[in-house]
């Protein structure tokens, strides 16, 4: 009998690890579990599950426990993690894929504003090709109605040219393709 169970956990785990790592080209097997991209990551004391411990329960294929996670809601794509990562290991792309795949499920993060954050951000990229900061801060801080708490940062922001008052100008015609080819990417996964 334990040979069955062996065999249908390797399965499981094969399918669910090759389903994240396939995807986003990246072998998660590589990871030696070194610690680097946790010790570098900037919001490891937020999440649930560090970085390492994510990549671990994917490669176990502990589906359920990495997306009840918010560990890939979380990730700012920083890229810390790959910097220091010895073999390069592209988490910022496998925490992707795991909110593509959550997504999909219609799971949601436990903490609602991080599911706005990232409705808005997402209308925002669709609608200027790139991030406009002020158009995701204002939309996020009327919705939540948590109004001035971060006005401070966001006038030094402005200030020191790290932040445009104005959204970028682009092809809207080519980021709306751009956006309807990406969707239907997804749908295909």
């Amino acid at each position: 009998m334990s040979t069955t169970v062996n065999i249908i956990a390797e399965k499981q785990v094969t399918t669910f690890a090759d389903t994240v790592a396939l995807a986003q080209n990246v072998d998660i097997n590589n990871c030696l579990q070194c610690r680097k991209c946790a010790a570098g990551c900037p919001m490891v004391e937020k999440m649930d599950l560090n970085t390492v411990q994510l990549l671990h329960a994917v490669r176990l294929g502990l589906k359920d426990v990495v997306l009840e996670s918010n560990t890939y809601w979380l990730c700012v794509g920083c890229g810390a993690c790959v910097t220091r990562c010895p073999f390069k290991i592209d988490t910022p792309a496998i925490m992707d894929k795991l909110s593509q795949i959550a997504r999909a499920e219609g799971r949601k993060p436990k903490e609602k504003d991080i599911a706005l954050f990232w409705d808005i951000a997402g209308k925002n990229i669709t609608s200027f090709g790139k991030m406009y900061e002020l158009g995701i801060m204002l939309p996020l801080k009327l919705r939540t109605l948590n109004l001035f708490t971060d006005i401070p940062m966001g006038l030094k922001l402005i200030s020191q040219g790290k932040m445009e008052i104005l959204p970028p100008s682009q092809n809207k015609a080519e980021i709306r393709r751009i956006a309807k080819k990406v969707k239907t990417k997804e749908g295909q996964e």
